[in-house]
């Protein structure tokens, strides 16, 4: 794991609990210190980086520079559907870099499908048109996800129903 309960990130974020993992990077349930709100803590760390000809200084230079601007284009995106950036920066105490984004509440798509089966028609339809819609939005940006899959979707009621 890349962080325990906790664990401050940023000199604002605290770590609560893991929500989920992937190739190099894994995402917390936190709360933003300052503002007092939950937020997602996504965090991406060196050692799957390293080469022996590099020191820590050089690899996290060269994958914050990388995780910034995957940042900044996340930034862009406006779509109702798509999560929200709040902040992105390095860690250079704990080696870690990290996206703080909005956390929702809600279930992955696996989730609901392992829970209620096969999904009708409809549900299946509506679920892909904001996933497409989202998708849409940060193709024209030049955004590529790169890793769209059942876990990666979030099923949640948003506040207009």
């Amino acid at each position: 794991m890349l962080a325990q309960t906790g664990e401050q990130i940023g000199g604002r974020y605290q770590i609560d609990s893991l929500i989920g993992r992937g190739g190099f990077s894994e995402v917390y349930r936190g709360v933003d210190l300052i503002l007092g709100r939950e937020v997602a803590i996504k965090l991406l760390g060196m050692k799957p980086f390293m080469q022996a000809n590099m020191t820590a200084a050089d690899v996290l230079q060269d994958m914050t520079s990388r995780f910034q601007n995957e940042a900044r284009m996340v930034a862009q995106l406006r779509d109702p559907s798509t999560v929200t950036l709040f902040d992105f920066g390095a860690d250079e105490r704990s080696h870690k870099l990290y996206m703080v984004l909005e956390l929702i509440h809600g279930k992955t798509l696996r989730q609901v499908i392992l829970e209620r089966g096969k999904l009708d028609v409809y549900d299946a339809a509506h679920i892909l048109k904001y996933a497409l819609e989202s998708l849409r939005e940060a193709h024209a940006q030049g955004v590529i996800h790169r890793d769209i899959k059942p876990e990666n979707l979030m099923i949640y009621r948003h506040v207009d129903g």
